[in-house]
């Protein structure tokens, strides 16, 4: 009887088990489609339960960063540690500092196991250094970017400083020239490079003009222009904190924009003009019969009657320049284009000699939508003359803070 009940005892066990083990597979796959089966929103907040991310301020790991007064550049590298792609969000707690960013956005998408480096402008108005400090809000792609948190006393770096912002620049001073008093004028002037080390150009929206008071002819006007409208532009604009002041040139043309004087390796003649070395470098090189050289210093000037030998004209060349022309689908970036060219119509302070059959011409260049010879003089002693307008850049120290025209 015993071994009766022990057998049947054996078998409730082994049903029993084979149950349990039917059961536990049972909740297994219960489980499975339970887990992937849920919205992917709730999905990956049970996969994903915080999000990281790793920053560097000019290369160092920090999270805050002292700003002196005047203009930072700081160089932003956000790393995301997440194993997925999230929204993420730059913000700082420093109210009295004014942030722009000049390349890549502060806030958006990162990818996973990603880095972004973003460059931002941080303008310290005040006389004190002040201490900021940043953080990386992250955020689910399911969700939006304006769902990333923002932290109390923190806010979102998201104002861009493009190229061509209005500045404010005030001046007012005066420039004798060939016994006509200049006044300067605050024209509008926009923003046209920032420096790596905060330091920054402007830029006059348009020309500056006096009445065709400025004007130039002959072997004087040839050998001395370049210096006489850098001084012009230098007694009118230049003020407390100004590094350099000059009046704009076709090397100005060439950095900023697409536009290319491409150097090559024999001298020869381009469009039937020669182009000496001076027009790219602006060394005031007079030309005379024994050919004198060199850079002319502030407020110095040459007053040398030039030659009509083709010859001479090409000991002066250096090298061969080819110039390109000036289309709007050739500039790498328009905002440049649109500053510097469309729609405008000034005199650079650059020189050209063409040599022409019998007769050199003497000149220098200008510029609205295309570039234009403006004849000074010619080897068969025939003056022209030729009345300018100016268009200052000024590149300000970093210690003087952009003010932008809201």
């Amino acid at each position: 009887m015993e071994n009766k009940y022990i057998g049947i005892l054996r078998k409730i066990i082994i049903f029993l088990s084979v149950l349990l083990v039917i059961v536990c597979f049972s909740f297994g796959i219960t489980y499975s489609n339970f887990k992937y089966k849920l919205p992917n929103r709730r999905a990956v907040q049970i996969v994903v339960n915080k999000l990281t991310y790793l920053s560097k301020i000019n290369d160092s790991y920090a999270n805050n960063y002292v700003i002196k007064p005047g203009n930072n550049i700081l160089k932003f590298e956000i790393e995301s540690n997440n194993e997925i792609d999230t929204y993420y969000k730059l913000l700082s707690n420093c109210s009295d500092v004014d942030f722009y960013y000049l390349d890549n956005m502060p806030y958006g998408r990162i990818n996973s196991n990603d880095k972004l480096n973003i460059k931002i402008l941080a303008i310290n108005k005040g006389n004190e250094n002040i201490t900021c400090n940043f953080t990386i809000n992250g955020g689910y792609l399911n969700n939006s970017i304006e769902d990333v948190k923002e932290d109390e006393g923190y806010n979102k770096i998201n104002k861009k400083l493009p190229i061509g912002t209005k500045v404010i620049y005030n001046i007012n001073n005066t420039y004798d020239y060939n016994g006509v008093t200049l006044e300067s004028s605050n024209n509008v002037w926009k923003l046209l490079n920032i420096n790596e080390d905060g330091s920054y150009e402007i830029i006059t929206q348009d020309s500056v003009n006096f009445d065709n008071s400025i004007c130039f002819n002959g072997s004087d006007g040839y050998n001395n222009i370049v210096n006489s409208l850098n001084d012009i532009s230098y007694g009118l604009f230049n003020s407390l904190g100004v590094i350099e002041t000059r009046n704009i040139n076709l090397e100005d043309i060439e950095k900023y924009a697409n536009y290319r004087i491409v150097s090559v390796s024999k001298i020869k003649k381009v469009n039937n003009i020669y182009i000496p070395s001076l027009l790219r470098y602006e060394k005031n090189i007079s030309i005379n019969d024994e050919y004198a050289s060199g850079k002319l210093g502030r407020s110095e000037s040459h007053n040398i009657e030039l030659t009509n030998s083709n010859e001479l004209v090409n000991q002066v060349l250096m090298t061969e320049y080819k110039i390109n022309e000036i289309k709007d689908d050739t500039f790498i970036n328009m905002d440049y284009y649109d500053l510097l060219i469309k729609d405008k119509s000034y005199f650079l302070s650059s020189r050209y000699a063409s040599a022409n059959n019998d007769s050199v011409l003497f000149g220098i260049y200008s510029v609205d939508d295309s570039v234009e010879s403006n004849v000074l003089y010619d080897g068969n002693n025939t003056f022209s003359e030729v009345c300018m307008s100016i268009r200052p850049i000024v590149k300000l120290s970093n210690s003087n803070a952009i003010v932008i025209e809201e």
